[in-house]
């Protein structure tokens, strides 16, 4: 009976899984992936990139630039349409024109995004 019971609930899982990986499936990008990095031909220049560091950073995405991490200093955190400060704004150049790749985690996320001056 246990033996029963045990082959039903695990075909029960195994009908939930392949029931929600379609869809996870079907909502891929369609890209080339070496491991879990994507390299896309996508360019950004360096003003759309400080442009983007506020939706990046509300993400908690990861953002290098040219090798160099880009931090940001506390601020209101109750002001959210104060855009983040960069405490080294240097780093991008905003004349420049970059190449993109993105890391993702496991469930799809966007987790760390890395620009190179072509």
């Amino acid at each position: 009976m246990a033996a029963l019971l045990y082959t039903t609930y695990s075909l029960s899982i195994h009908g939930a899984v392949l029931d929600n990986l379609v869809p996870f499936t079907q909502g891929q990008k369609r890209v080339v992936s070496a491991g879990n990095q994507e390299f896309t031909m996508e360019e950004y220049s360096g003003t759309q990139i400080l442009y983007s560091l506020r939706n990046l950073h509300n993400l908690r995405t990861v953002v290098e630039v040219d090798d160099r991490l880009i931090e940001f200093e506390d601020s209101d955190e109750e002001n959210f349409e104060a855009p983040p400060i960069i405490r080294d704004p240097s780093i991008i150049d905003v004349g420049a024109e970059y190449g993109v790749s993105y890391i993702y985690n496991d469930v799809g996320n966007l987790e760390k995004i890395t620009f190179h001056k072509k």
